[in-house]
C-alpha cells in the first residue's frame, strides 16, 4: 500500500485550485489495484500457481501506467518512490513546495492568532510546532533520495521459460538517481537544517513559549520548540544521512551512476532516473553525485556560520554537531574495511575541517587585543579550540562558553 498524503499547496492561489486529496480519496489508483489482486475471491485457486485472473490484475498495472513496488522497497534507504505518503511523480519539489507552505504558515501565524494563553498552550505556539513537524516531513522525503536507486518490478505478460518449466516472470531494473536530482534534495534538506527564522529566533520563542505556558509541568515545554527542532529533528535527519550505512549506499548508487554513464551496456535504456518533464537538473548540479561531493556540500552550508561570528546559541550548536558527526563517522569508518572508500572521504573532510578550524584561529588570534570589538571574539577562540579537539582527538562535544 502507498497512502496519499493531504496535499498543501505553497501559497493560497495554488491552494484553491489544489485538491486536498486526489480525486476525493485517501488511497489511491495503485493503492485500489493492490486491494483487488490481494483479496479477490478466486474459485479453484491453487497455492502454488497464479491464477489467469491475479495475472490479468496484474498486467493493469502496466496498462494503467503503475509500477508495482514491495514493502521492502518501501523501507528508508531501499527506493525512494516507493515511499509512503508522498504525492506527485517529482516528490523533493512537493516536498519543497510542503516546506515553503510550512514556512508561510508559520511566518503568517501572528497576523491571526496571538501568544495569548489558551488551557497552557498559544495558538501561535501550536501553528509554530506544527510547521516544524511539516518541514521535518518534507526534508525526510528529499532525504531519501539522496544515494537512493529507483526500484522498477515490471510484471511480463509472457511466459518465461525456466529450467524445465514454463513460468509468469517478473523483470527488474535498477536505476540510480540521477546527480542533479540528489543535488535538488540536498538543497531542500538545508534549507530546513540552517532555516534562519529559527537560527536566529529560537531563544525569542522559547521566551515566548515560557511566559504563555506559566504553569507548564516541570518546566518541560519552557524549550519545546527548541529541543523538538533541533535536539529532535534537525540532529536525527544529519544522522540519517551521515550514518555509515546511509554513505555505503551514496558511495554504490554513485558508483552505479559512473558506469552508467560513462560505460552503458548497449540497449540498457537511461542512465539515471529522474523525474518528468518539465524538471531539468540545476546547471551547476554534477552529473554524479559522490560522497566527499555531499560532505562538501553540507559543509559549506553549515560550517559556514562559523566565519560570520556566531549570533546565538543555535548557530554554535549547529557547527558543533556537524563537526561531532564528522568525528564520530570518521572513528567508525576508519578501521572497518566494509566502509574503505566512506572512510576516505570523511578522513579528507575531517582534515578540511582541522584545517579550517587553524586558519579561523590565526586569523582571529592575529587581532590585537586593542581592535576587537566583537563581545563574541574569544567566545570564537573557545569553540575553535574545543572543535579542533573534538574533530582531531574525538574528545567530548564542546558547550558554547559562557559569554557567548
Amino acid at each position: 500500500m502507498d497512502y496519499i498524503t493531504p496535499i498543501v499547496a505553497p501559497d493560497d492561489a495554488t491552494q484553491v485550485k489544489t485538491e486536498i486529496y486526489p480525486g476525493g480519496h485517501t488511497i489511491g489508483a495503485y493503492d485500489m489495484l493492490a486491494i483487488e489482486y490481494g483479496y479477490t475471491v478466486i474459485a479453484g485457486e491453487k497455492a502454488d500457481e497464479q491464477h489467469p485472473i491475479t495475472i490479468a490484475i496484474a498486467d493493469r498495472m502496466a496498462m494503467e501506467g503503475l509500477v508495482f513496488k514491495t514493502d521492502e522497497d518501501a523501507g528508508y534507504g531501499v527506493d525512494p518512490m516507493a515511499r509512503r505518503y508522498d504525492v506527485s511523480d517529482d516528490p523533493v519539489k512537493q516536498s519543497l513546495d510542503l516546506m515553503t507552505a510550512a514556512q508561510n504558515m508559520r511566518d503568517k501565524a501572528h497576523r491571526v492568532y496571538g501568544w495569548e494563553s489558551k488551557d497552557g498552550w498559544a495558538d501561535t505556539t501550536a501553528i509554530i510546532s506544527r510547521s516544524i513537524m511539516m518541514q521535518f516531513k518534507a526534508a525526510t522525503i528529499a532525504a531519501s533520495y539522496i544515494g537512493g536507486r529507483v526500484i522498477s518490478h515490471e510484471f511480463v505478460n509472457a511466459h518465461i521459460k525456466g529450467v524445465g518449466e514454463e513460468k509468469y516472470g517478473e523483470a527488474t531494473r535498477v536505476l540510480p538517481v540521477s546527480g542533479g536530482y540528489m543535488f535538488f534534495s540536498m538543497y531542500v534538506t538545508s534549507k530546513f537544517i540552517t532555516d534562519p527564522y529559527f537560527r536566529n529566533n529560537m531563544q525569542k520563542l522559547d521566551q515566548q513559549v515560557q511566559w504563555t505556558n506559566d504553569y507548564s509541568f516541570f518546566g518541560l515545554e519552557d524549550t519545546m520548540l527548541r529541543s523538538r527542532r533541533f535536539d529532535y529533528m534537525v540532529q536525527t535527519l544529519m544522522m540519517d544521512i551521515m550514518h555509515p550505512d546511509n554513505l555505503l549506499r551514496i558511495y554504490q548508487t554513485s558508483q552505479v551512476a559512473t558506469r552508467n554513464l560513462y560505460n552503458p551496456l548497449p540497449g540498457a535504456g537511461p542512465s539515471f532516473w529522474t523525474p518528468p518533464a518539465p524538471y531539468a537538473d540545476h546547471p551547476s548540479a554534477p552529473p554524479v553525485m559522490t560522497v566527499y561531493g555531499m560532505l562538501q556540500y553540507y559543509t559549506d552550508r553549515i560550517w559556514k556560520f562559523q566565519t560570520d561570528g556566531w549570533k546565538n546559541q543555535d548557530e554554535w550548536d549547529l557547527c558543533r554537531f556537524w563537526a561531532y558527526l564528522i568525528c564520530t563517522i570518521h572513528k567508525m569508518t576508519a578501521d572497518d574495511t566494509k566502509y574503505v572508500h566512506v572512510g576516505n572521504d570523511v578522513a579528507q573532510m575531517r582534515s578540511l575541517l582541522l584545517a579550517q578550524i587553524g586558519g579561523a584561529k590565526a586569523a582571529l588570534m592575529a587581532i590585537p587585543m586593542q581592535n576587537v570589538t566583537d563581545p563574541g571574539h574569544d567566545g570564537q577562540i573557545e569553540f575553535l579550540y574545543a572543535t579542533g579537539n573534538l574533530v582531531h582527538y574525538g574528545t567530548a562535544v564542546p558547550g558554547p562558553p559562557s559569554r557567548l
